[in-house]
C-alpha cells in the first residue's frame, strides 16, 4: 500500500532510500518476498540483487568518503539449532530463581535456538560464500568512513 500512497511517492523520488528486506516482512518466503521488495523499490531488472540464489546485499559509496554496506544474514544463513523444550524450562527456572521469583505473570521471552556448537562453527554460516567474497572486495575499497 506505501508503493500507491502520493506522499510516499513523492518522498522515494526526493530522498535516497537504503533499503533493507526483512524476510519476515513476506511471510519467510526469501525469493518471492525478495522480488516483491526489489520491485517496491524499483530496482531496476539487471541489478544482480535480481539474480536467483543470491541474497539482498548492496554497497554504496559516495566517492571515496562514504561507504554504507547492508548485508544479508537471511538468505543463505545456515539453519538455526533448535533448542529442545527441556532447555527452555531450565533456562526459564534459572531466570527466575535468578530473580527470585517462583511464579511469574510475564515471563521472559527465552528464544528457542541455541548457540552453534564449536564442532558445527567451522560448516555454518550467515552470509555464504559468494556474499563474503563480496565483502572482502568492498572492504578493500579506500574510503575515509564506512
Amino acid at each position: 500500500q506505501w508503493g500507491a500512497d502520493p506522499s510516499f511517492q513523492r518522498f522515494q523520488n526526493q530522498v535516497p532510500l537504503i533499503p533493507l528486506l526483512d524476510d519476515n516482512d513476506f511471510g519467510g518466503q526469501l525469493e518471492e518476498g525478495k522480488m516483491a521488495f526489489l520491485d517496491f523499490f524499483q530496482v531496476p531488472l539487471q541489478d544482480p540483487r535480481r539474480r536467483a540464489n543470491r541474497g539482498v546485499y548492496q554497497a554504496y559509496q559516495w566517492g571515496n568518503e562514504l561507504q554504507i554496506i547492508t548485508l544479508d544474514v537471511r538468505y543463505h544463513a545456515s539453519p538455526f539449532a533448535q533448542k529442545s523444550k527441556e532447555q527452555l524450562q531450565l533456562e526459564q527456572n534459572v531466570l527466575r530463581k535468578k530473580n527470585g521469583h517462583k511464579h511469574t505473570n510475564t515471563e521472559v521471552k527465552l528464544g528457542p535456538y541455541r548457540p552453534v556448537s564449536p564442532e558445527d562453527a567451522a560448516s555454518t554460516t550467515l552470509l555464504g560464500d559468494e556474499q563474503w567474497t563480496w565483502l572482502e572486495q568492498q572492504l578493500q575499497q579506500s574510503v575515509q568512513c564506512r
